[in-house]
């Protein structure tokens, strides 16, 4: 699953960027690839499967994917032309790539986190990070990391340079368990900590959550949803995500 959070808006779900809802991006005057490959010129339109757009300082960015090769493409539009910047051109461990999340968070510092195919097995999400608008991406050394797996079901948020989280639902080892990533150097480091659902709750299929949501430096709350259209679960923390406590369910 993708979840995209791409300072500005997103073709197939919903974005949030600082905090705001957009709504997708219109289509800009030059045309899309009709049929797109890692060398296209131009990025795929928005039928095509790993697809995430946005905009970066006022410019409509798109970021596409290739499931078999493992390349992303980073697409900007610029007049009336597509600027193109290869962020990745080596598949991911189990091949091809995946764009599971994005997110700008001003006209410079941006990240895209890929994973290998889906079903690949337990492997690491590798994080890429621009800090000129996309002109040049930087693969995180992801330095003393727990990280998610790839098939873990993730989500993002940056709220500064620095300061970033991830969280996921994982279920491979037993009962589903709410896995929160904290990072405070952009990315190369994470810490983690989990949060056992109740109980009760452990069959009724809550395996989706959202990226965490901060209101002050410390007070932030996470929603954790679920396929049966059960209630959902509301993890707060008031401490800048050391703990989270169910807090409404």
């Amino acid at each position: 699953m993708r979840l995209g959070l791409i300072g500005g808006s997103l073709s197939l779900l919903t974005l949030l960027a600082g905090g705001a809802v957009a709504q997708a991006a219109g289509a800009p005057t030059m045309p899309y690839a009709k049929t797109w490959t890692c060398s296209s010129s131009a990025p795929p339109a928005a039928a095509y499967q790993d697809r995430l757009t946005g905009k970066v300082g006022g410019a409509l960015y798109v970021a596409a994917a290739d499931l078999t090769r493992g390349c992303v493409v980073f697409y900007t539009a610029t007049g009336s032309t597509w600027r193109r910047t290869v962020v990745s051109s080596t598949p991911m461990r189990g091949g091809g790539a995946s764009l599971e999340a994005g997110q700008f968070i001003n006209p410079r510092d941006g990240w895209l986190l890929v994973a290998g195919m889906p079903g690949a097995g337990q492997m690491a999400h590798v994080l890429f990070h621009t800090v000129n608008g996309g002109a040049t991406w930087t693969q995180q050394p992801l330095k003393e990391q727990p990280f998610p797996s790839s098939d873990e079901v993730v989500a993002m948020r940056f709220t500064s340079p620095a300061t970033g989280w991830l969280d996921a639902i994982n279920d491979f080892y037993g009962p589903p368990r709410l896995f929160v990533y904290g990072t405070s150097d952009g990315g190369a480091r994470w810490t983690s900590t989990y949060v056992a659902l109740p109980a009760a709750d452990a069959t009724l299929g809550y395996d989706r959550a959202t990226a965490p949501s901060f209101t002050t430096p410390l007070k932030g709350t996470i929603r954790v949803t679920s396929s049966q259209s059960r209630p959902s679960l509301i993890f707060a923390t008031t401490d800048g995500g050391l703990h989270w406590l169910l807090s409404s369910h």
